[in-house]
Protein backbone atom coordinates (compact mmCIF):
# COMPACT_ATOMS: atom_id res chain seq x y z
CA UNK A 1 0.00 0.00 0.00
CA UNK A 2 0.80 3.89 -1.05
CA UNK A 3 0.52 6.18 1.83
CA UNK A 4 1.63 9.88 1.64
CA UNK A 5 2.11 11.70 4.94
CA UNK A 6 -0.75 14.03 6.25
CA UNK A 7 -0.10 17.61 5.62
CA UNK A 8 -0.45 19.83 8.35
CA UNK A 9 -0.53 23.87 9.15
CA UNK A 10 -0.47 26.25 12.34
CA UNK A 11 -1.54 29.43 11.86
CA UNK A 12 -0.69 31.81 14.15
CA UNK A 13 -1.81 35.66 13.63
CA UNK A 14 0.18 38.03 15.38
CA UNK A 15 -1.15 41.64 14.49
CA UNK A 16 0.48 44.50 15.69
CA UNK A 17 -2.06 45.70 18.14
CA UNK A 18 -1.04 49.20 19.47
CA UNK A 19 -0.35 49.56 23.72
CA UNK A 20 -3.44 52.41 22.68
CA UNK A 21 -5.94 49.37 23.00
CA UNK A 22 -6.05 49.85 27.17
CA UNK A 23 -9.49 51.81 26.47
CA UNK A 24 -8.70 54.47 29.94
CA UNK A 25 -8.80 57.39 27.71
CA UNK A 26 -12.04 58.99 29.37
CA UNK A 27 -11.19 57.83 33.12
CA UNK A 28 -10.66 61.80 34.54
CA UNK A 29 -13.76 64.26 33.82
CA UNK A 30 -12.79 67.98 34.01
CA UNK A 31 -15.65 70.35 33.48
CA UNK A 32 -17.83 73.34 34.92
CA UNK A 33 -16.07 75.60 37.73
CA UNK A 34 -13.22 73.66 39.17
CA UNK A 35 -14.87 70.50 39.00
CA UNK A 36 -13.00 66.90 38.59
CA UNK A 37 -14.32 62.92 38.61
CA UNK A 38 -12.01 60.11 38.31
CA UNK A 39 -13.46 56.35 37.61
CA UNK A 40 -10.41 54.76 37.90
CA UNK A 41 -11.57 53.25 40.85
CA UNK A 42 -15.37 50.93 41.78
CA UNK A 43 -16.66 54.02 42.85
CA UNK A 44 -15.93 57.53 41.36
CA UNK A 45 -14.34 60.21 43.03
CA UNK A 46 -15.35 63.80 42.68
CA UNK A 47 -12.61 66.59 43.51
CA UNK A 48 -12.45 70.62 43.07
CA UNK A 49 -8.91 71.07 41.92
CA UNK A 50 -9.39 71.55 38.49
CA UNK A 51 -8.12 75.07 37.39
CA UNK A 52 -11.17 74.94 34.81
CA UNK A 53 -13.89 77.36 34.70
CA UNK A 54 -16.61 76.64 31.98
CA UNK A 55 -20.18 76.91 31.45
CA UNK A 56 -20.04 74.23 28.77
CA UNK A 57 -17.28 73.50 26.41
CA UNK A 58 -14.75 71.09 27.48
CA UNK A 59 -13.25 68.07 27.16
CA UNK A 60 -10.42 65.95 28.65
CA UNK A 61 -8.08 62.61 27.91
CA UNK A 62 -6.28 60.60 30.05
CA UNK A 63 -3.68 58.19 29.05
CA UNK A 64 -5.51 55.03 27.48
CA UNK A 65 -2.89 52.31 29.18
CA UNK A 66 -2.39 53.41 33.13
CA UNK A 67 -6.01 56.31 33.50
CA UNK A 68 -3.70 59.15 34.28
CA UNK A 69 -4.72 62.49 32.76
CA UNK A 70 -2.92 64.34 30.28
CA UNK A 71 -4.67 67.27 29.41
CA UNK A 72 -7.89 69.16 29.22
CA UNK A 73 -9.27 72.03 27.61
CA UNK A 74 -12.38 74.44 27.70
CA UNK A 75 -12.02 75.46 24.04
CA UNK A 76 -9.57 78.41 25.08
CA UNK A 77 -6.92 77.18 26.37
CA UNK A 78 -5.43 73.73 27.14
CA UNK A 79 -3.94 72.57 30.70
CA UNK A 80 -1.47 69.78 31.35
CA UNK A 81 -1.94 66.91 34.04
CA UNK A 82 -0.74 69.33 36.25
CA UNK A 83 -3.39 71.95 35.80
CA UNK A 84 -0.77 74.30 34.43
CA UNK A 85 -2.04 76.43 30.73
CA UNK A 86 0.58 74.25 28.39
CA UNK A 87 3.43 76.81 26.77
CA UNK A 88 1.17 77.21 23.21
CA UNK A 89 -2.07 76.33 25.06
CA UNK A 90 -3.75 79.64 25.25
CA UNK A 91 -5.58 81.56 22.29
CA UNK A 92 -7.75 79.00 21.00
CA UNK A 93 -11.00 80.58 19.43
CA UNK A 94 -13.36 78.09 21.05
CA UNK A 95 -15.82 81.14 21.92
CA UNK A 96 -15.58 84.26 24.26
CA UNK A 97 -18.09 82.57 27.22
CA UNK A 98 -16.98 79.07 26.77
CA UNK A 99 -20.66 78.48 25.96
CA UNK A 100 -21.04 76.21 23.09
CA UNK A 101 -23.24 72.69 23.89
CA UNK A 102 -20.28 70.92 22.62
CA UNK A 103 -17.73 73.10 22.07
CA UNK A 104 -14.47 71.08 22.61
CA UNK A 105 -13.79 67.66 21.62
CA UNK A 106 -9.97 65.30 21.77
CA UNK A 107 -9.43 62.22 18.96
CA UNK A 108 -6.11 60.99 18.58
CA UNK A 109 -4.07 60.46 16.10
CA UNK A 110 -4.96 56.69 14.85
CA UNK A 111 -1.13 56.00 13.81
CA UNK A 112 0.59 58.30 16.85
CA UNK A 113 -0.41 58.06 20.35
CA UNK A 114 1.84 60.91 21.63
CA UNK A 115 -0.61 63.25 19.64
CA UNK A 116 -4.25 64.18 19.46
CA UNK A 117 -6.20 66.57 17.41
CA UNK A 118 -8.39 69.27 19.66
CA UNK A 119 -11.26 70.50 18.07
CA UNK A 120 -12.99 73.82 18.98
CA UNK A 121 -16.37 74.92 17.77
CA UNK A 122 -17.37 78.48 18.15
CA UNK A 123 -20.57 79.28 19.97
CA UNK A 124 -23.57 81.44 18.70
CA UNK A 125 -23.73 84.11 21.21
CA UNK A 126 -22.53 87.64 20.29
CA UNK A 127 -18.70 88.04 21.26
CA UNK A 128 -17.73 91.79 21.98
CA UNK A 129 -14.61 91.54 20.79
CA UNK A 130 -15.87 89.66 17.50
CA UNK A 131 -18.67 91.76 16.05
CA UNK A 132 -19.07 88.48 13.88
CA UNK A 133 -19.14 85.94 16.23
CA UNK A 134 -18.43 82.68 13.75
CA UNK A 135 -14.91 81.46 14.44
CA UNK A 136 -16.24 77.90 13.86
CA UNK A 137 -15.28 74.66 13.48
CA UNK A 138 -11.36 74.66 14.18
CA UNK A 139 -8.51 72.19 15.35
CA UNK A 140 -4.89 72.61 16.75
CA UNK A 141 -2.96 69.45 17.83
CA UNK A 142 -1.79 68.49 20.99
CA UNK A 143 1.88 66.43 21.24
CA UNK A 144 2.36 64.80 24.47
CA UNK A 145 5.86 63.90 23.78
CA UNK A 146 6.61 67.77 24.07
CA UNK A 147 7.40 69.81 26.91
CA UNK A 148 9.03 67.18 28.90
CA UNK A 149 6.19 64.49 29.03
CA UNK A 150 3.56 67.14 29.97
CA UNK A 151 2.59 68.14 26.34
CA UNK A 152 2.31 71.09 24.03
CA UNK A 153 0.34 72.69 21.25
CA UNK A 154 1.84 72.85 18.50
CA UNK A 155 2.02 76.41 16.78
CA UNK A 156 1.86 75.34 13.20
CA UNK A 157 -1.54 73.92 13.57
CA UNK A 158 -2.97 76.04 15.80
CA UNK A 159 -6.65 76.91 15.37
CA UNK A 160 -6.57 75.74 11.71
CA UNK A 161 -9.98 76.44 10.37
CA UNK A 162 -12.36 73.81 8.59
CA UNK A 163 -15.73 75.71 8.53
CA UNK A 164 -17.80 78.32 9.57
CA UNK A 165 -21.58 78.50 10.09
CA UNK A 166 -22.45 75.91 12.21
CA UNK A 167 -24.39 74.79 14.92
CA UNK A 168 -23.16 74.00 18.43
CA UNK A 169 -23.43 70.02 17.76
CA UNK A 170 -20.18 68.00 17.46
CA UNK A 171 -19.22 64.30 17.60
CA UNK A 172 -16.55 61.96 16.51
CA UNK A 173 -17.40 58.18 15.21
CA UNK A 174 -14.69 55.77 15.18
CA UNK A 175 -14.57 53.61 12.25
CA UNK A 176 -12.16 50.37 11.76
CA UNK A 177 -13.96 50.06 8.01
CA UNK A 178 -11.21 53.44 7.34
CA UNK A 179 -9.01 52.78 10.09
CA UNK A 180 -9.87 55.96 11.82
CA UNK A 181 -12.94 58.48 12.72
CA UNK A 182 -14.77 60.73 11.47
CA UNK A 183 -16.13 64.17 12.81
CA UNK A 184 -19.07 65.27 12.29
CA UNK A 185 -20.75 69.03 12.75
CA UNK A 186 -24.16 70.24 11.47
CA UNK A 187 -24.43 73.58 9.58
CA UNK A 188 -26.98 76.26 10.98
CA UNK A 189 -29.80 77.53 8.55
CA UNK A 190 -29.65 74.70 6.31
CA UNK A 191 -30.21 70.94 6.71
CA UNK A 192 -26.31 69.87 5.92
CA UNK A 193 -24.06 67.15 8.25
CA UNK A 194 -20.36 67.64 7.57
CA UNK A 195 -18.46 64.74 8.44
CA UNK A 196 -14.53 64.95 8.13
CA UNK A 197 -12.57 61.90 7.48
CA UNK A 198 -9.42 61.39 9.87
CA UNK A 199 -6.98 58.58 9.48
CA UNK A 200 -3.17 57.95 8.69
CA UNK A 201 -3.72 60.64 6.15
CA UNK A 202 -4.63 63.29 8.76
CA UNK A 203 -7.62 65.27 8.13
CA UNK A 204 -9.53 65.09 5.17
CA UNK A 205 -9.80 68.84 3.04
CA UNK A 206 -13.11 68.69 1.91
CA UNK A 207 -16.02 67.03 4.31
CA UNK A 208 -18.60 64.38 3.46
CA UNK A 209 -22.21 66.77 2.86
CA UNK A 210 -25.06 65.25 3.67
CA UNK A 211 -28.66 67.28 2.94
CA UNK A 212 -30.87 65.09 5.40
CA UNK A 213 -33.26 66.47 8.32
CA UNK A 214 -34.47 69.65 9.91
CA UNK A 215 -32.76 73.13 8.90
CA UNK A 216 -31.46 73.98 12.09
CA UNK A 217 -32.41 77.92 11.83
CA UNK A 218 -30.54 80.71 13.57
CA UNK A 219 -31.37 84.41 13.48
CA UNK A 220 -30.41 85.78 16.71
CA UNK A 221 -29.74 84.20 20.09
CA UNK A 222 -33.14 82.82 21.85
CA UNK A 223 -35.88 81.38 20.84
CA UNK A 224 -34.75 79.96 17.40
CA UNK A 225 -34.37 75.88 16.43
CA UNK A 226 -31.98 73.83 16.93
CA UNK A 227 -28.93 74.91 17.38
CA UNK A 228 -27.96 74.48 20.86
CA UNK A 229 -27.71 71.39 22.26
CA UNK A 230 -26.31 67.94 21.72
CA UNK A 231 -26.09 65.12 19.78
CA UNK A 232 -25.03 61.79 20.07
CA UNK A 233 -23.57 58.79 18.38
CA UNK A 234 -24.95 55.00 19.43
CA UNK A 235 -21.98 52.67 20.47
CA UNK A 236 -21.82 50.95 17.56
CA UNK A 237 -21.40 54.60 15.16
CA UNK A 238 -24.33 53.53 12.88
CA UNK A 239 -26.92 55.69 14.02
CA UNK A 240 -27.11 59.85 15.14
CA UNK A 241 -29.94 60.62 17.61
CA UNK A 242 -30.54 64.35 18.79
CA UNK A 243 -33.19 66.58 20.15
CA UNK A 244 -34.30 69.62 18.45
CA UNK A 245 -33.98 72.57 20.92
CA UNK A 246 -37.31 74.61 21.04
CA UNK A 247 -39.41 72.26 19.41
CA UNK A 248 -41.53 68.83 20.38
CA UNK A 249 -39.42 66.27 18.49
CA UNK A 250 -35.73 64.17 17.98
CA UNK A 251 -34.71 62.70 15.04
CA UNK A 252 -32.60 59.85 14.27
CA UNK A 253 -30.43 58.99 10.92
CA UNK A 254 -28.14 56.10 10.11
CA UNK A 255 -24.59 56.74 9.41
CA UNK A 256 -22.29 55.46 6.86
CA UNK A 257 -18.50 54.76 8.30
CA UNK A 258 -17.12 53.52 5.44
CA UNK A 259 -18.31 56.68 3.34
CA UNK A 260 -19.69 59.20 6.13
CA UNK A 261 -22.53 59.75 4.25
CA UNK A 262 -25.84 60.32 6.82
CA UNK A 263 -29.42 59.15 5.89
CA UNK A 264 -32.84 57.89 6.36
CA UNK A 265 -34.19 60.67 8.91
CA UNK A 266 -36.74 59.72 11.29
CA UNK A 267 -38.56 62.37 13.13
CA UNK A 268 -39.97 61.33 16.81
CA UNK A 269 -42.40 64.02 17.88
CA UNK A 270 -43.05 63.75 21.85
CA UNK A 271 -45.05 65.10 24.81
CA UNK A 272 -43.03 66.47 27.54
CA UNK A 273 -43.04 68.50 30.83
CA UNK A 274 -41.69 71.34 28.72
CA UNK A 275 -43.47 74.65 29.33
CA UNK A 276 -44.93 76.18 25.65
CA UNK A 277 -43.47 77.99 24.02
CA UNK A 278 -40.35 76.93 25.72
CA UNK A 279 -40.53 73.65 24.48
CA UNK A 280 -36.27 73.32 25.65
CA UNK A 281 -34.11 70.19 25.00
CA UNK A 282 -30.69 69.86 25.66
CA UNK A 283 -28.88 66.76 26.50
CA UNK A 284 -28.69 63.59 24.29
CA UNK A 285 -27.06 59.93 24.95
CA UNK A 286 -27.45 56.52 23.75
CA UNK A 287 -27.28 53.41 26.19
CA UNK A 288 -24.23 51.56 26.34
CA UNK A 289 -26.17 48.84 24.42
CA UNK A 290 -27.93 51.11 21.63
CA UNK A 291 -31.54 50.17 22.18
CA UNK A 292 -32.58 52.96 24.51
CA UNK A 293 -31.91 57.21 24.08
CA UNK A 294 -32.27 59.81 27.13
CA UNK A 295 -32.57 63.52 26.33
CA UNK A 296 -33.28 66.46 28.73
CA UNK A 297 -35.32 69.14 28.56
CA UNK A 298 -33.99 71.36 31.21
CA UNK A 299 -36.83 70.31 33.69
CA UNK A 300 -36.36 66.77 33.00
CA UNK A 301 -34.64 62.98 32.13
CA UNK A 302 -36.54 61.32 29.73
CA UNK A 303 -36.31 57.98 28.13
CA UNK A 304 -37.40 56.45 24.58
CA UNK A 305 -36.97 52.59 23.48
CA UNK A 306 -35.49 52.27 20.24
CA UNK A 307 -36.11 48.65 20.22
CA UNK A 308 -39.43 49.38 17.70
CA UNK A 309 -37.63 51.44 15.52
CA UNK A 310 -40.60 53.64 14.28
CA UNK A 311 -41.73 56.83 14.73
CA UNK A 312 -45.16 56.20 16.66
CA UNK A 313 -43.79 53.30 18.34
CA UNK A 314 -40.96 55.28 19.94
CA UNK A 315 -42.74 58.65 20.30
CA UNK A 316 -45.26 56.25 22.30
CA UNK A 317 -42.34 54.66 24.62
CA UNK A 318 -41.26 58.45 25.54
CA UNK A 319 -40.84 57.68 29.75
CA UNK A 320 -40.34 60.63 32.62
CA UNK A 321 -37.37 58.91 34.33
CA UNK A 322 -36.25 61.94 36.76
CA UNK A 323 -37.04 65.64 37.82
CA UNK A 324 -34.52 66.61 40.05
CA UNK A 325 -35.83 69.60 42.75
CA UNK A 326 -35.23 73.15 41.14
CA UNK A 327 -33.47 75.05 43.60
CA UNK A 328 -32.46 78.91 43.69
CA UNK A 329 -30.70 79.65 40.53
CA UNK A 330 -30.20 75.99 39.37
CA UNK A 331 -30.84 74.94 36.12
CA UNK A 332 -31.15 70.63 36.64
CA UNK A 333 -31.02 68.42 33.74
CA UNK A 334 -28.79 69.49 30.66
CA UNK A 335 -25.72 67.49 29.49
CA UNK A 336 -25.84 63.22 29.86
CA UNK A 337 -22.40 61.65 29.11
CA UNK A 338 -21.89 57.86 29.46
CA UNK A 339 -19.05 56.95 31.86
CA UNK A 340 -16.35 54.27 31.73
CA UNK A 341 -18.37 52.28 34.15
CA UNK A 342 -20.95 51.85 31.76
CA UNK A 343 -23.26 54.35 33.46
CA UNK A 344 -25.07 57.82 32.54
CA UNK A 345 -24.12 60.88 34.16
CA UNK A 346 -26.37 64.24 33.47
CA UNK A 347 -25.02 67.66 34.94
CA UNK A 348 -27.45 69.12 37.25
CA UNK A 349 -26.39 73.12 36.54
CA UNK A 350 -24.79 75.53 39.33
CA UNK A 351 -24.55 72.42 41.63
CA UNK A 352 -21.51 70.25 43.17
CA UNK A 353 -22.83 67.01 42.03
CA UNK A 354 -23.74 64.79 39.09
CA UNK A 355 -27.32 62.21 38.98
CA UNK A 356 -26.27 59.15 37.61
CA UNK A 357 -29.00 56.35 35.38
CA UNK A 358 -27.47 53.45 36.90
CA UNK A 359 -28.80 50.59 34.45
CA UNK A 360 -29.17 52.28 31.48
CA UNK A 361 -29.74 49.54 29.11
CA UNK A 362 -33.23 48.74 30.94
CA UNK A 363 -36.75 49.88 30.36
CA UNK A 364 -38.16 52.51 31.89
CA UNK A 365 -38.16 53.37 35.82
CA UNK A 366 -35.74 49.89 35.65
CA UNK A 367 -32.97 52.36 34.38
CA UNK A 368 -32.40 53.15 38.34
CA UNK A 369 -32.38 57.27 38.73
CA UNK A 370 -29.78 58.10 41.39
CA UNK A 371 -29.95 61.55 42.75
CA UNK A 372 -26.44 63.04 44.10
CA UNK A 373 -24.54 60.19 42.88
CA UNK A 374 -21.36 62.38 42.94
CA UNK A 375 -20.30 64.61 44.73
CA UNK A 376 -17.06 67.51 44.23
CA UNK A 377 -18.45 70.65 46.16
CA UNK A 378 -17.22 73.65 46.27
CA UNK A 379 -16.73 73.20 42.48
CA UNK A 380 -19.60 73.91 40.62
CA UNK A 381 -21.30 72.00 37.34
CA UNK A 382 -22.94 73.99 34.77
CA UNK A 383 -24.22 72.76 31.24
CA UNK A 384 -21.35 71.01 29.81
CA UNK A 385 -19.87 67.84 30.49
CA UNK A 386 -16.94 66.84 28.81
CA UNK A 387 -17.23 64.94 25.23
CA UNK A 388 -16.25 61.85 25.46
CA UNK A 389 -12.40 60.67 23.32
CA UNK A 390 -12.71 57.49 21.38
CA UNK A 391 -10.56 54.63 21.63
CA UNK A 392 -7.22 54.87 19.50
CA UNK A 393 -5.01 52.75 17.78
CA UNK A 394 -5.75 50.10 15.15
CA UNK A 395 -4.99 46.63 14.67
CA UNK A 396 -3.30 45.92 11.58
CA UNK A 397 -6.40 45.27 8.92
CA UNK A 398 -3.67 42.94 6.66
CA UNK A 399 -3.17 38.93 6.85
CA UNK A 400 -0.91 36.84 4.91
CA UNK A 401 -2.52 33.76 3.06
CA UNK A 402 -0.68 31.24 1.39
CA UNK A 403 -1.77 27.82 -0.66
CA UNK A 404 -2.56 24.87 0.91
CA UNK A 405 0.54 22.67 0.14
CA UNK A 406 2.97 23.15 2.70
CA UNK A 407 5.29 20.10 1.66
CA UNK A 408 8.82 20.49 1.44
CA UNK A 409 8.98 19.54 -1.67
CA UNK A 410 6.74 22.21 -3.13
CA UNK A 411 7.04 26.07 -3.76
CA UNK A 412 4.54 27.51 -1.13
CA UNK A 413 3.00 30.53 -2.88
CA UNK A 414 1.99 34.21 -0.38
CA UNK A 415 -0.10 36.77 -0.62
CA UNK A 416 -1.65 40.30 1.22
CA UNK A 417 -5.61 40.06 1.81
CA UNK A 418 -6.04 43.88 2.85
CA UNK A 419 -8.90 46.49 1.66
CA UNK A 420 -6.25 48.97 0.84
CA UNK A 421 -4.01 49.65 -2.20
CA UNK A 422 -1.02 48.23 -1.61
CA UNK A 423 2.15 50.62 -2.75
CA UNK A 424 5.35 48.81 -1.54
CA UNK A 425 5.72 45.19 0.10
CA UNK A 426 8.79 43.51 1.90
CA UNK A 427 8.78 39.77 2.51
CA UNK A 428 11.18 38.12 5.16
CA UNK A 429 10.48 33.93 5.27
CA UNK A 430 12.09 33.42 8.22
CA UNK A 431 14.60 30.83 6.05
CA UNK A 432 18.21 32.27 6.22
CA UNK A 433 19.55 29.08 4.79
CA UNK A 434 18.00 30.00 1.95
CA UNK A 435 20.21 32.46 0.88
CA UNK A 436 19.27 35.58 -1.30
CA UNK A 437 15.44 33.78 -1.80
CA UNK A 438 14.69 34.30 1.75
CA UNK A 439 13.45 37.88 0.92
CA UNK A 440 11.23 39.35 -1.95
CA UNK A 441 9.54 42.77 -2.92
CA UNK A 442 6.91 40.80 -5.15
CA UNK A 443 3.65 41.50 -4.16
CA UNK A 444 2.73 37.26 -4.51
CA UNK A 445 5.98 35.55 -4.11
CA UNK A 446 6.44 32.26 -3.73
CA UNK A 447 9.34 30.30 -1.38
CA UNK A 448 10.57 26.55 -1.37
CA UNK A 449 11.91 26.15 2.15
CA UNK A 450 15.01 24.59 2.72
CA UNK A 451 14.17 22.05 5.15
CA UNK A 452 11.39 20.37 7.45
CA UNK A 453 10.07 23.33 10.73
CA UNK A 454 8.19 26.23 11.65
CA UNK A 455 8.85 29.20 9.80
CA UNK A 456 7.96 32.84 10.95
CA UNK A 457 6.54 34.68 7.69
CA UNK A 458 7.09 38.61 8.13
CA UNK A 459 5.23 41.28 5.81
CA UNK A 460 5.95 44.93 5.69
CA UNK A 461 3.17 46.40 3.78
CA UNK A 462 3.62 50.09 2.90
CA UNK A 463 0.06 52.17 2.45
CA UNK A 464 -0.26 55.58 1.33
CA UNK A 465 0.05 57.19 4.69
CA UNK A 466 1.15 53.97 7.24
CA UNK A 467 2.63 51.16 7.04
CA UNK A 468 1.82 47.71 8.68
CA UNK A 469 3.97 44.60 9.89
CA UNK A 470 1.96 41.36 9.76
CA UNK A 471 3.86 38.03 10.90
CA UNK A 472 2.45 34.79 10.58
CA UNK A 473 3.98 31.18 10.93
CA UNK A 474 3.61 28.45 9.09
CA UNK A 475 5.00 24.31 9.78
CA UNK A 476 6.53 22.77 6.52
CA UNK A 477 6.64 18.99 6.44
CA UNK A 478 7.98 16.61 4.02
CA UNK A 479 6.08 14.80 2.07
CA UNK A 480 7.59 11.73 0.62
CA UNK A 481 6.28 9.00 -0.74
CA UNK A 482 6.60 6.16 1.17
CA UNK A 483 6.06 2.11 1.39
CA UNK A 484 4.14 0.69 4.05
CA UNK A 485 5.49 -3.15 4.72
CA UNK A 486 3.09 -6.19 4.37
CA UNK A 487 0.71 -5.73 7.44
CA UNK A 488 0.84 -8.35 9.49
CA UNK A 489 -2.91 -9.19 9.47
CA UNK A 490 -4.20 -13.16 9.25
CA UNK A 491 -7.67 -13.65 7.40
CA UNK A 492 -9.44 -17.26 8.27
CA UNK A 493 -9.72 -19.24 5.66
CA UNK A 494 -13.31 -18.89 5.58
CA UNK A 495 -16.19 -16.25 6.81
CA UNK A 496 -19.66 -18.04 7.28
CA UNK A 497 -22.12 -15.44 7.94
CA UNK A 498 -25.27 -18.25 9.01
CA UNK A 499 -25.22 -17.18 12.80
CA UNK A 500 -24.34 -20.72 13.80
CA UNK A 501 -21.69 -18.58 16.19
CA UNK A 502 -18.54 -20.12 13.87
CA UNK A 503 -16.50 -17.20 11.61
CA UNK A 504 -19.81 -15.35 11.30
CA UNK A 505 -17.37 -11.66 11.98
CA UNK A 506 -14.11 -10.79 10.82
CA UNK A 507 -13.02 -7.34 11.82
CA UNK A 508 -9.76 -5.47 10.64
CA UNK A 509 -8.52 -3.40 13.95
CA UNK A 510 -5.73 -0.44 13.88
CA UNK A 511 -5.20 -0.07 10.06
CA UNK A 512 -2.52 2.77 9.12
CA UNK A 513 -4.39 6.14 8.00
CA UNK A 514 -4.58 6.12 4.09
CA UNK A 515 -4.80 1.92 4.25
CA UNK A 516 -7.17 1.18 1.22
CA UNK A 517 -8.99 -2.58 2.06
CA UNK A 518 -10.06 -4.66 -0.83
CA UNK A 519 -11.76 -8.64 0.18
CA UNK A 520 -12.57 -10.43 -2.93
CA UNK A 521 -14.61 -14.31 -2.42
CA UNK A 522 -13.78 -17.66 -3.77
CA UNK A 523 -15.40 -16.47 -6.92
CA UNK A 524 -12.91 -13.59 -7.68
CA UNK A 525 -15.50 -10.76 -7.22
CA UNK A 526 -14.66 -8.07 -4.90
CA UNK A 527 -17.28 -7.58 -1.95
CA UNK A 528 -15.53 -4.91 0.05
CA UNK A 529 -13.44 -1.94 -1.01
CA UNK A 530 -13.14 0.96 1.98
CA UNK A 531 -12.91 4.18 0.76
Amino acid sequence: MIKRNSLFIFLIFILQIPSFLGQLQNNNWIFGYGARVNFSGPIPVGSSNAAINSNESTASVSDPSTGQLLFYTDGLKVWDANNDVMPNGSNLLGGFYNSCTQGALIVPFPEDEQRFYLFTLDELEIDPNNPVPDDGLRYSVVDMSLNGGLGDVQVTTMNTQLATDLTEKLIVIRSTEIQGFWVIAHKKNVNEFLAWKIDACGISEQPVISAVGSFFLVAAFGATEGWMGAMDASPDGNRIGMPVDWSDRLEFFDFNKTTGVVSNPLTVNVVDDSNPPFLRKYGACFSPDGSKFYYTNINSVYQLNLGNYTSAAIASSNTLIYSPTLEPNNYPCLQIEQAPNNKLYIAIGNTGRLDEISNPNSLGLGCGYVSNAISFSPATCQLGLPTQVPLGGFAANSTITFSSDSCLQSSISFSIATASPINQISWNFGDPISGAINSSSSLNPSHLFSETGTYQITATVEFDCYTETVTQNITVVDCSDTIIPILPFEFPNVITTNGDGINDLFEIQDLPTNTEVIIINRWGNVVFLSD
